[in-house]
């Protein structure tokens, strides 16, 4: 999906697709295999771009040149795009996750600091809440599900959206992350985030099934 739009907007920017047509989109990401969630995907990209040719002047960078903090980044990012709005609710509460949101404040802030040799900082970010993650937390025996639960995973039945068993598995690995960084010095919670996903590639060979939940928030 990624390399088909950025063939497509190769000459254009963000904020020039926010006329996109779902015919049009669909054109462009045709395939072999029909893509999950198509007309969500593309009503996000059309919201987004519409943001940033409105709001932002069309160029996302410039506006968000001035901000070095995550926290900054995080706010803009989940108060002008919906589609990056990652709510569950739990037992009557609310549990924020944004895994997709803190993602992108990570990756951008990294890129800037790597390339445009600024300081900046990213140490309010938790753990992005996903499924190969706690795949791979379970593999190395650092969580464990209890049978009916490792059924539904190891069967692969698909979980309904936002049931107690999805927000439990994606909550979980963020207090997981959150323990380990309380139990050390000088390293940021994205980091353990970033450890746990390297390591799934070293644990393929033991892992079983991730839970499967259809949604837009992985």
């Amino acid at each position: 999906m990624l390399y088909a739009m950025l063939k497509y907007v190769k000459d254009k920017s963000i904020a020039d697709l926010y006329d996109i047509t779902y015919e049009e989109f669909k054109t462009i990401l045709k395939g072999n295999v029909e893509i999950p969630l198509i007309k969500e995907r593309h009503e996000a990209i059309a919201q987004i771009s519409k943001v940033v040719k409105e709001k932002m002047n069309g160029n996302f960078y410039k506006y968000i040149y001035q901000v070095h903090s995550d926290n900054e980044l995080f706010e803009i990012i989940i108060n002008n795009f919906t589609s990056f709005k990652d709510e569950r609710e739990y037992k009557g509460k609310i549990i924020y996750l944004y895994k997709l949101a803190q993602l992108l404040t990570s990756d951008i802030l990294r890129l800037r600091e790597r390339f445009e040799k600024i300081e900046v900082c990213y140490s309010h970010l938790s753990g992005c809440a996903d499924y190969k993650i706690p795949q791979t937390m379970r593999a190395l025996g650092i969580t464990e599900y209890n049978e009916e639960l490792s059924n539904i995973v190891d069967n692969r039945i698909e979980m309904d959206y936002s049931s107690e068993y999805e927000v439990e598995i994606r909550a979980s690995m963020i207090v997981v992350i959150d323990y380990i960084k309380n139990k050390m010095e000088n390293i940021n919670a994205i980091d353990i985030n970033d450890f746990f996903f390297c390591a799934s590639k070293k644990v393929k060979s033991i892992v079983k099934p991730y839970h499967l939940c259809r949604n837009q928030n992985y």
